[in-house]
């Protein structure tokens, strides 16, 4: 009987022992992960996890222990119990760190979203204000163009009626030489004049299409 009971009580220190050893183990890991976290040297999610996953995991081992040296000799008891005390500060230590840091990045995350939005609202407004400048400029480029337009088929009409004015005179030049028996040679004149006045309607015409286009490329640019 004593044997056995020596037998059991040597099982269970080692299996205490082996928890121990993880547990401190874990702690090491918790330790190194939440300085590189402090520090800045890394605060990625991935690493805001596994140190929470590793917090937790850590809490849980020393809760095990706590259980464990519940069934532990008299003469072990007060030394495992010391350590089991020192560990469960350890982890609400831990917690206590890692809810800060997260916190604190929580509130810094909120802070840029607010200076965001309030950098957006702004770079809004001086979007629609920018639409509203080109919208007057280009209702101003199609007020131009219009008149532009205008002018040209004005002086076009202009043209065109001044070549049938000539077209009258001609006739009427030609009936006054036909009844009162002019020489050739006026006829000849008017011909030339005819002539020269077509090509100055035909330049004009010529012209006038060049400044249509001078302007819209004008505009369009």
């Amino acid at each position: 009987m004593a044997s056995s009971a020596s037998s059991s009580a040597t099982s269970g220190t080692s299996g205490l022992s082996e928890l121990y050893r993880k547990t401190t183990s874990t702690k090491q890991e918790v330790d190194r992960l939440l300085e590189a976290f402090e520090t800045g040297q890394d605060r990625s999610i991935a690493l805001q996890q596994r140190l929470g996953a590793l917090t937790n995991e850590f809490s849980r081992l020393v809760q095990q222990l706590e259980e464990k040296i519940k069934y532990v000799d008299k003469a072990q008891k007060d030394v495992w119990q010391r350590r089991t005390t020192k560990l469960s500060d350890d982890a609400q230590h831990f917690r206590i760190c890692l809810e800060k840091q997260l916190g604190h990045i929580y509130r810094s995350q909120i802070e840029e979203q607010q200076r965001r939005k309030l950098f957006e609202g702004k770079e809004q407004r001086e979007r629609i204000s920018g639409y509203l400048r080109e919208r007057e400029a280009l209702k101003e480029s199609h007020s131009l163009m219009d008149a532009i337009t205008e002018q040209g088929r004005q002086i076009v009409d202009n043209i065109m009626g001044q070549n049938k004015n000539l077209k009258g005179v001609r006739r009427k030049m030609l009936d006054v030489t036909n009844t009162s028996g002019l020489v050739q040679s006026l006829l000849g004149v008017i011909d030339r004049r005819h002539a020269v006045d077509r090509w100055l309607v035909l330049a004009g015409m010529v012209v006038t299409l060049f400044i249509f286009y001078g302007a819209w490329k004008l505009f369009r640019g």
